[in-house]
């Protein structure tokens, strides 16, 4: 895979700032291909022998992404592991690959001390790349970094996220010391990458004071108690009429029932609308 400018310039800038930084940030919009950059420098630093990285993700959905990346920018990479021992594993659910020279794990699994030990066992980890980066200073994610540089002092640490503000106003700066490198949506449309978007924000009266935090996060029920009511459904529906009415639309919701609400909500109106989450088919998700 032929990587754009940018990309390159932001493995460069990260592997500037890890002379002087541990734990740096990388912010890339969506659109950016963040994913593709992480995966460029890991298998570039990853050729060195006997260097291990461990790339981090909050979720389970977001563990296929890096391999199905790894496929299309280091195909050759990845071929010079064994059937026995692949460069790649996994450490989540019932798969537990402790030993490989790459592990894409989620947070959930690798925090406890058990697996972090066991994948220790096999080597100091050289690299830790932490998906979604906002979340990077919650506790589970700052114990398993602590654990790793516990191992190996000398761990480099890069964190990608397209959204450094969290909605609980805690700094980033608690998790990373410097910023490597930012790539926004306008650096995107201007170098013909994106099309200019055009904004609207649509007035809701929904009042978040109360709404309480966990891990960084909005905790998702209170939340959903604000937003997945039929009013603010209402709105949406009406502000798609007037605004979007001949176009196709996404539209992300709070919680699962609130999709597949907010689908009905549209096809009260006459429109076509279907909802998905995470336990739809892959298949049936891609055909929606």
């Amino acid at each position: 895979m032929q990587l754009r400018d940018y990309q390159t310039d932001a493995i460069a800038k990260t592997l500037a700032a890890w002379h002087d930084h541990t734990d740096v940030l990388g912010v890339a919009a969506t659109g950016a291909g963040k994913t593709v950059i992480f995966i460029a420098l890991l298998t570039q630093v990853l050729e060195r022998a006997g260097q291990r990285a461990v790339i981090l993700a909050h979720r389970e959905e977001l563990i296929y992404q890096p391999i199905e990346r790894l496929r299309a920018v280091a195909g050759d990479w990845l071929q010079a592991g064994t059937l026995e021992r692949p460069r790649v594993g996994l450490l989540l659910g019932e798969q537990k690959d402790y030993d490989r020279q790459l592990t894409v794990a989620t947070v959930q699994t690798l925090a406890r001390p058990k697996h972090l030990a066991k994948l220790l066992e096999a080597g100091p980890i050289d690299y830790l790349i932490t998906d979604e980066a906002h979340h990077a200073i919650s506790p589970s994610y700052l114990r398993v970094v602590a654990g790793l540089r516990a191992v190996n002092p000398n761990l480099k640490h890069l964190g990608v996220t397209a959204t450094p503000q969290r909605g609980d106003g805690k700094a980033m700066a608690n998790g990373f010391t410097h910023t490597a490198f930012t790539v926004t949506i306008a650096d995107l449309v201007r170098q013909g990458y994106l099309v200019k978007p055009t904004w609207y924000a649509i007035t809701t009266q929904i009042d978040l004071a109360g709404v309480k935090t966990v891990a960084g996060d909005f905790q998702q029920k209170a939340l959903a108690d604000r937003f997945d009511t039929e009013a603010c459904r209402q709105v949406v529906v009406a502000a798609h009429k007037e605004y979007a009415a001949d176009r196709p639309a996404i539209a992300f919701t709070v919680s699962v029932a609130g999709a597949y609400a907010l689908a009905e909500a549209f096809r009260a109106a006459g429109y076509t609308a279907v909802a998905a989450d995470g336990t739809t088919d892959k298949a049936v998700r891609r055909q929606l």
